[in-house]
């Protein structure tokens, strides 16, 4: 079926919102069962071939070529505050032969996914991915949000300048990520400067930058040509460093004086009143630049002694028990930490017992997480969820203790990042709360250990 305009493509493709692809098929014998279930990406060919009727290539150009538009089949899923996307979209495979030669204006990404038609489906979890109903329809440019997708070109494209692709990580940027495709060793491309094969990688757009878009379309807020949109700063992380900057090499109390905060006792989270004074509450940053809605990251305060080595642990949000009914793969926290990037602001102590208020705020730095980081934090994952599993069934008996065992706290493996705190002062009955709570909320939480901080401390 050919189109020629975009506006009869999009005329033409709002007869799918309502239906699904088993309304539109004329082929039934296509939507066999159990091959829907085990070919990823399948329900996306079929509105290819049953809705559009052309069929299905591997042309490297865009799929509707005359118009210039690429075609995009991706998920939402609705939760209690709403409708958020159910992943990361896909663009384009890397090459990173290629990036290394092209800038963002001349990339094939760019040529191929400069307008992207998005079909979203409502995912249901447990029924067949025919019978998933199309909801949303929407026109997407990735010049829309340039200067930050250009801005995340470039930290990849520099990584692999640098011979580093093996390192890249969907972290390192704010909208436009580099995931990883495939789980195995094998799955690897070479890079143009190191010998070191790298894990093949996709283009995406994060899965936090596609709600928000999904979002704006919801409540007809979506704007197509919001290229001349004027963003103050590039990435969290120049932001974070403009307002600290002029403080670095100051004390705590220092700081606090020169910010007139009345301060009658010495608090332990002084590091926090700073941060909220200079940077912005979290609640207030989404309305100081867009780009805090859409990307994810987490801002830190980290105390350091001696040469930059970690006093404490870097623990995150509560545990919820509910949210361990997932797998590892489909679970919010590997997306989360997936996506993350962590804004660690570090003050400087003299030594690990020095006084809180003498530490000397030093400087911001960015990190996330590589392949390895995440294959050991899906070990801590599976435990949590393993220990869940077996109280349920009561397979060790009655006695809590047995199962709190289980549970990934400091040195249960070798090569372990991520451990299991308490957040209450109320240290190993915290566990409890894992297994025996009235609510959801548990008063443990995933923390980061502080030899991997060390690490990540090193060449910073």
């Amino acid at each position: 079926m050919g189109f020629k305009t975009i506006e009869e493509l999009m005329e033409y493709s709002k007869k799918i919102i309502g239906k699904s692809i088993n309304d539109v098929a004329d082929d039934n014998e296509k939507l066999d069962g159990s091959p829907m279930k085990r070919k990823k990406g399948v329900l996306g060919n079929l509105v290819e071939t049953e809705f559009f009727h052309y069929p299905q290539n591997n042309n490297p150009a865009a799929d509707f070529e005359d118009l210039g538009v690429e075609l995009k089949i991706t998920g939402i899923v609705e939760t209690k505050n709403g409708y958020k996307a159910k992943e990361r979209m896909v663009l384009s495979m890397i090459n990173f032969m290629d990036v290394a030669k092209e800038t963002f204006e001349e990339s094939h990404l760019l040529e191929k996914n400069q307008l992207i038609l998005i079909l979203w489906y409502h995912y249901i979890k447990g029924i067949n991915c025919r019978d998933y109903k199309f909801k949303y329809i929407l026109l997407y440019s990735l010049l829309r949000d340039k200067k930050i997708i250009e801005h995340d070109y470039n930290i990849i494209r520099k990584k692999v300048l640098e011979g580093k692709a093996h390192e890249l990580s969907e972290g390192d940027t704010t909208y436009l990520g580099a995931c990883r495709k495939g789980r195995t060793g094998s799955d690897t491309r070479p890079q143009p400067y190191s010998d070191i094969p790298a894990p093949s990688r996709a283009f995406c757009l994060k899965n936090s930058y596609m709600t928000l878009i999904l979002n704006e379309l919801i409540n007809n807020k979506f704007v197509l040509n919001n290229e001349q949109k004027v963003y103050n700063y590039k990435s969290v992380l120049e932001y974070v460093e403009s307002k600290l900057k002029p403080y670095y090499n100051k004390t705590q109390f220092e700081i606090i004086e020169e910010l007139n905060v009345d301060l009658k006792t010495k608090p332990k989270n002084l590091n926090k009143i700073i941060s909220d004074r200079l940077i912005g509450k979290d609640s207030e940053l989404k309305n100081i630049d867009d780009m805090f809605k859409y990307s994810t990251y987490i801002i830190k305060n980290s105390p350091i002694f001696g040469d930059n080595r970690a006093k404490e642990r870097m623990s995150f949000r509560n545990l919820t028990i509910s949210e361990f009914n997932e797998k590892w793969d489909d679970s919010d926290w590997k997306h989360y930490f997936e996506e993350i990037s962590i804004i660690n602001i570090r003050y400087h102590f003299e030594k690990s017992n020095s006084k809180n208020g003498t530490g000397i705020l030093q400087d911001v730095i960015q990190f996330s997480f590589t392949d390895k980081d995440l294959d050991s934090m899906e070990k801590t994952y599976n435990m949590v969820k393993d220990a869940i599993e077996k109280y349920k069934k009561q397979e060790l008996g009655e006695d809590i203790e047995d199962y709190i065992k289980l549970l990934p706290t400091p040195k249960s493996f070798e090569g372990q990042i991520l451990e299991i705190l308490p957040k209450t002062d109320k240290g190993k009955r915290s566990y409890d709360t894992l297994f025996k709570n009235e609510g959801d909320t548990t008063k443990v939480a995933f923390a980061l250990n502080k030899d991997y901080l060390n690490e990540k401390y090193k060449n910073n």
